[in-house]
């Protein structure tokens, strides 16, 4: 159990395709054709995965995008390793997996009215009450179970400081208001 959290940073899916973009995808429609061989998160196993699926329901192209999933793997970094390897056309992981990649894989951003937007696209759980889900947090948590909570707090303040900032930038991460550092 957490007796208190920071939120570090944040994260958002894009589309990773082969270098050049050989089939021009501009955004998540293109996506939609036969001839792409897409690799997608599973639902059930990868924030990405229900992330995705919301996305593709809002624009009433779920079906679609059912027909012409070539797998479903596990994680973001399994669907981006696949790219690099040549072994499909185009993935929805996290910018920071993509980030890492960038000298391997084109990245295209999703359009932002295609994005799931604050305040509406919400889920709540018995557990964590309401969720949004426009927003993917990278936090630290203080356990109730630590047995140096000074020393963890101090990590984790040190952690969301501006100190931090250029670091979670540097590795792809966006600022903990979701907006560009």
């Amino acid at each position: 159990m957490a007796n208190e959290t920071w939120t570090l940073a944040t994260m958002e899916p894009v589309i990773v395709v082969q270098p050049g973009n050989p089939h021009d995808i501009q955004g998540l429609e293109a996506l939609i054709n036969p001839e792409i061989n897409l690799l997608l998160t599973d639902r059930t196993y990868s924030t990405t995965g229900h992330l995705v699926t919301r996305m593709y329901e809002k624009l009433g192209l779920l079906d679609e995008l059912e027909e012409n999933i070539t797998a479903r793997l596990r994680c973001p970094c399994t669907a981006a390793n696949a790219l690099t390897l040549e072994t499909a056309d185009a993935a929805i992981v996290w910018n920071v997996v993509a980030g890492l990649r960038k000298d391997k894989l084109d990245i295209i951003e999703i359009a932002p009215d295609h994005r799931l937007k604050q305040g509406v696209d919400v889920v709540t759980s018995a557990t964590f009450g309401q969720v949004d889900m426009s927003v993917t947090k990278v936090s630290v948590a203080l356990l109730k179970y630590s047995q140096n909570p000074d020393a963890a707090r101090a990590f984790a303040v040190y952690a969301s400081s501006s100190r931090c900032a250029p670091i979670w930038k540097e590795f792809g991460f966006l600022s903990p208001s979701s907006e560009k550092w």
